[in-house]
């Protein structure tokens, strides 16, 4: 399916990151034309149906540095996501207040960018 995925640039050139989550061992890394594939044991990954959300939660969240890509992706069966803040303790963080417009994925491609 076709959506919209907001990440941030990480140090490495042409690769770019989940753009709430960073630096940590929770971190997806996307790169543009690869598939991602969200890592056994965590929650899915997510992206937007529509470029209008995906703008506004880039807006709210990430306008210094955030960057919106067309993308395609695998929808997961998964119904909620949940954020990792407390990883030094081994907790699994709570479920996570989507933003609207959010859709699940098992996987995800970026296809182009600064949309």
């Amino acid at each position: 399916m076709e959506g919209y995925k907001v990440v941030r640039p990480s140090l490495m050139p042409g690769i770019f990151t989940s753009a709430i989550l960073s630096c940590h061992d929770g971190t997806m890394w996307y790169k543009i034309g690869k598939v991602a594939h969200r890592k056994a044991g965590d929650g899915p990954l997510a992206v937007f149906g529509r470029v209008e959300d995906a703008k506004e939660f880039c807006n709210i969240h990430c306008s210094d540095t955030g960057r919106i890509f067309k993308c395609v992706y695998t929808p997961t069966k998964l119904k909620t996501k949940w954020l990792w803040y407390m990883r030094q303790t081994g907790e699994k963080v709570t479920r996570m207040l989507l933003p609207r417009g959010t859709v699940l994925a098992d996987s995800v491609k970026l296809l182009e960018g600064n949309l």
